[in-house]
């Protein structure tokens, strides 16, 4: 029996299937997207098997995930900024997936899947930290269409005696990442290391995960997480840190001096962005889970890693 890997060529899910080989799983993967060059390795053997077409035809899905155990489904739109300026990606690339999903797991009858939301769900709410029982407000489509599909697996799982996971993720770091403002940062500083423009004020307040804790998340929670239903954790990293102390990490690992820091204002960001949260990652603790790296080791690992790489 197989593992299904929805989203494949994406960033998360690409780290994520290259652990679940090194595992000995077999794994089919699924994404409109074309399979990224460096994971032409995997096809070594005939434990990875990468389809090429987009999730939301329930038919071809149901169809190529028939010998699969469970799911990982990480197919979403990744851009808040995009989702802001088009108002029907979410609803297609997020929610609707997250059904067509969900149609192929009854189908061919699986019940265990793994669910990458992420910390928008809960909106602008600077003044708490942010546990599994606070209120959702979410302010961009992005975090809308998340914890839409949180309700519908939620409920898939109740009703079809399934195991569920919901992880809300904060921000990610590590290899192969196409995009996010420790990556553009790095970019910037190494064309022109005396400035470097910082959208908002720079005082945008999160918390970054390296992709390893994330990966070892995944193991912890599979291994130690029983019973039917829907369970949801916040899984990142500790202490939150300002796109400022970002700039100041790359600059102190690349070796930069005298950087001068160029934020373009308060309102410098775009509909949706969440400027500052922090996430309580209680709940996973009492199961035996917490990140390795703070935010801080996270983004230095990272900026290692894209100087090395």
């Amino acid at each position: 029996m197989s593992t299904l890997v929805t989203g494949a060529a994406g960033f998360i899910a690409s780290n994520l299937i290259e652990r679940l080989l090194l595992q000995g799983e077999e794994i089919v993967a699924v994404d409109r997207c074309k399979m990224p060059v460096w994971m032409e390795f995997f096809e070594c053997g005939d434990a990875f098997r990468y389809e090429c077409f987009d999730i939301n035809d329930e038919e071809q899905l149901s169809e190529i995930s028939k010998n699969c155990k469970l799911v990982f489904h990480l197919a979403s739109n990744s851009s808040v900024e995009a989702g802001s300026r088009n108002i029907d990606l979410d609803f297609e690339d997020t929610l609707h997936s997250t059904k067509s999903v969900l149609s192929a797991m009854h189908t061919n009858d699986i019940k265990e899947i793994y669910y990458a939301s992420s910390s928008a769900v809960y909106g602008y709410q600077p003044e708490i930290v942010l546990n599994e029982q606070s209120i959702c407000e979410p302010i961009s489509y992005y975090g809308a269409s998340k914890l839409a599909s949180e309700a519908l697996i939620s409920a898939y799982a109740y009703n079809h005696q399934a195991k569920a996971i919901v992880f809300r993720i904060c921000n990610v770091v590590g290899l192969h990442m196409k995009r996010g403002v420790v990556r553009d940062l790095f970019h910037k500083l190494m064309k022109d290391p005396s400035c470097v423009v910082i959208l908002g004020d720079g005082k945008q307040s999160k918390q970054y995960m390296h992709i390893s804790d994330l990966l070892h998340a995944w193991d912890h929670f599979r291994h130690h997480v029983a019973g039917m239903g829907c369970k949801i954790y916040n899984i990142s990293s500790r202490s939150p840190i300002t796109i400022i102390q970002i700039a100041d990490i790359i600059c102190k690992e690349v070796g930069i001096h005298h950087a001068q820091y160029l934020p373009t204002g308060s309102d410098g960001t775009w509909p949706g962005d969440v400027h500052s949260y922090e996430l309580s990652t209680s709940k996973a603790k009492c199961i035996g889970w917490t990140s390795k790296l703070d935010s801080k080791n996270a983004v230095s690992t990272y900026v290692n890693e894209l100087l090395h790489n």
